[in-house]
């Protein structure tokens, strides 16, 4: 957003704290984006009065020098979650946990580079109805439950390349293309291979149902 553009936006709330909701300012009409007030709105709205001590004070601190001049930053705002996906997807590759040489350390980053690159343009899964689908988590800083977005599956089409090409050349390549190809489909595991298992909800309440939490749902985006 430009910064004229969000400094006018920022200034007009003095107009519409006091009922004015369109106004003129240097020969441009300008107006609220929300909708039109009925008659009924406008009298049970406890609008500020032009003058008064709590408009007065308002107004100073809307029209502070230092605090328009922080808006010019914000017309350069961008939320970090993309890069946090990114810092997520290397730690499946190299986690903190444990100590790799510079080479290793060095390929993981690269296939982790690779792997984001083929699945950052995922589109947000659906049902078969065609309804966005969505997960219930309990969020430990905001002490609730959410919901977040569920996406397609994701792909590894550069590792069976990766695999491909080396497979002339390297007997464990081979078996792992196999084992790619074949979705791991009939291989039987050592029987020492403890299964996954879902850990105890953090949360100290039950997860209300989805329809509730998309209700009240916001997003960054």
């Amino acid at each position: 957003m430009q910064l004229q553009v969000l400094k006018r936006r920022w200034l007009s709330l003095l107009h519409h704290i006091t009922g004015e909701h369109e106004w003129t300012v240097d020969g441009e009409t300008y107006s609220c984006s929300h909708g039109t007030l009925t008659g009924d709105q406008c009298l049970r709205t406890r609008w500020l009065q032009c003058g008064s001590p709590s408009f007065k004070a308002l107004k100073s601190l809307i029209e502070n020098k230092s605090l328009i001049r922080d808006l010019e930053q914000m017309t350069l705002f961008k939320h970090t979650g993309s890069l946090e996906v990114y810092h997520n997807v290397i730690l499946k590759f190299a986690p903190k946990r444990l100590h790799f040489t510079y080479d290793t350390m060095l390929a993981r980053t690269k296939l982790a580079v690779l792997d984001h690159n083929e699945n950052v343009g995922r589109f947000q899964a659906v049902t078969r109805a065609g309804a966005p689908r969505y997960k219930k988590c309990y969020s430990r800083s905001a002490k609730e439950w959410i919901l977040k977005n569920m996406y397609e599956k994701k792909t590894n089409h550069y590792a069976r390349e990766l695999l491909r090409r080396t497979k002339k050349t390297n007997h464990y390549a081979r078996e792992l293309l196999r084992r790619t190809t074949e979705n791991c489909t009939g291989i039987n595991f050592p029987s020492n291979i403890s299964r996954s298992v879902h850990p105890v909800s953090i949360a100290p309440e039950p997860a209300p149902s989805k329809e509730e939490l998309l209700s009240k749902r916001r997003s960054r985006t």
